[in-house]
């Protein structure tokens, strides 16, 4: 071999191992993470999003995400610091951090629940659900606001019954077998049912504006000693809602979740195309007043609490919000 040939032989070889060097060390310096959130589906598609395009990689982090099932879960592990990052619901976060425990909320995920109430064919208007049985997946949340939505239908309490059913898959196979009258169920289950002869009489998010359903919640002892961690996880899920709004990514938006949820393309972009009209999918993690506000309006509808309302600042903490904002360039 001729000596020039040698030498860049050589110089590819010395490239080629000082870039798996940076590779590896870069990967030894990745902050592990346990998180967790009810489940990874279509409602928590920005966690798909931010695991399948590398932002929480690109933020220093390998995130494993753990489904718990139920927000009160995903609070409960926060608390214990078993996965001291997760996405649950506003309203179990501000029950434990009201009851003392370590826990905050640092940014909003999503907005406007997409769920809707689908019934049987027969129930032509929610006025209609006068003596139907309801299925539901617990107290509170979208249940809350299906109550709300049957109050202004003119329909009291005592007018219909709400049946914990269980997932809304279980909910949807309820329904289906006439089992159950009328169900709240998830986006995914929601079109399907339709698209079987179902009637949709009211959709969740459509009812207020800005009504906070996924949020990200932090152990606050965790949070002061890694505050890097928090505001990386923070700015990788307001990316991965930026990426996923409008369409300018939907074939590889849509891929992502049909892959996750083996669905078909086009119930994916139906879905894409719903969240989008509810405007769904914060795309700077704000907290407002009224949001917070909102949420403790239904945590009392609920039976949650009561008025007057406890200061919303005591379960919220904006520090690493506003890092992860400045540093995507949407704060100055």
């Amino acid at each position: 071999m001729k000596p020039g040939t040698l030498k860049k032989v050589l110089t590819v070889l010395l490239t080629l191992v000082s870039l798996f060097l940076l590779s590896s060390s870069k990967s030894l310096a990745a902050t592990r993470l346990a998180s967790s959130t009810q489940i990874l589906g279509t409602l928590s598609w920005p966690i798909l999003v931010a695991l399948e395009n590398g932002y929480f990689s690109e933020a220093g982090l390998a995130v494993e995400f753990t489904e718990l099932r139920r927000s009160s879960v995903t609070v409960q592990s926060v608390v214990a610091n078993s996965t001291p990052i997760a996405i649950p619901a506003p309203d179990a976060a501000i029950l434990a951090a009201k009851q003392g425990a370590k826990i905050a909320i640092v940014s909003v995920v999503i907005k406007n629940d997409a769920s809707s109430l689908v019934a049987l064919p027969k129930y032509r208007s929610v006025k209609d659900l006068k003596g139907a049985m309801i299925g539901t997946g617990g107290p509170g949340g979208s249940t809350t606001i299906a109550e709300a939505i049957l109050k202004e239908e003119g329909l009291a309490k005592t007018d219909y019954t709400m049946l914990t059913v269980g997932s809304t898959r279980e909910r949807y196979l309820g329904l289906k077998a006439g089992r159950i009258d009328a169900a709240i169920l998830s986006p995914t289950a929601g079109f399907k049912a339709m698209d079987e002869g179902f009637l949709k009489l009211a959709g969740i998010g459509e009812y207020g504006k800005d009504v906070y359903q996924l949020v990200v919640g932090v152990n606050t002892d965790y949070a002061a000693a890694n505050p890097n961690a928090v505001t990386g996880y923070v700015k990788a899920m307001i990316r991965a809602n930026r990426w996923l709004v409008g369409n300018a990514n939907r074939e590889k938006a849509i891929d992502i979740l049909v892959k996750r949820e083996s669905m078909e393309r086009e119930i994916g972009g139906r879905i894409l195309d719903y969240l989008n009209k509810l405007g769904s999918l914060s795309q700077d993690g704000e907290i407002s007043p009224e949001g917070m506000k909102q949420v403790m309006v239904l945590m009392e509808m609920a039976g949650l609490i009561s008025s007057p309302f406890p200061d919303y600042r005591k379960f919220i903490n904006l520090k690493y919000l506003e890092m992860a904002q400045k540093e995507l360039g949407l704060r100055n």
